[in-house]
């Protein structure tokens, strides 16, 4: 019985390091960004673009980001500008991989010249 026991503690010794090995690790969280935007009205001024930028989160919660839209319109006002804007970002996050937030911001417009033909 006592080489039973002394058996069963000699496995469960051995075998706590392999179940220690077996927990996935923790990545680091990244704290930059960059995403991508496609805009596309359908309105009767029929505004279309896209952009995009960079953010940078300084922890779950708080964050600021930066970017460019490209818009245009052709049936109503013949419009073409580009938007450079930087925003402060609140967050909420729901799960690990899920954040709903809120941005506040300033953003200036610049018309691009007219093409000539």
């Amino acid at each position: 019985m006592k080489t039973i026991a002394a058996a069963l503690a000699v496995t469960i010794m051995l075998g706590s390091p392999a179940l220690a090995q077996m927990h996935p690790r923790q990545a680091p969280p990244s704290h930059f960004y960059l995403y991508g935007e496609y805009n596309y009205y359908t309105d009767s001024s029929d505004f279309r673009g896209g952009g995009g930028g960079l953010g940078w989160n300084f922890n779950r919660y708080l964050g600021v980001q930066a970017g460019a839209q490209f818009l245009s319109a052709s049936t109503v006002a013949n419009v073409d500008t580009t938007l450079l804007y930087g925003e402060a970002k609140l967050s909420w996050p729901l799960t690990d991989s899920f954040s709903v937030y809120a941005s506040l911001g300033v953003a200036m417009g610049m018309p691009r010249p007219a093409s000539r033909c």
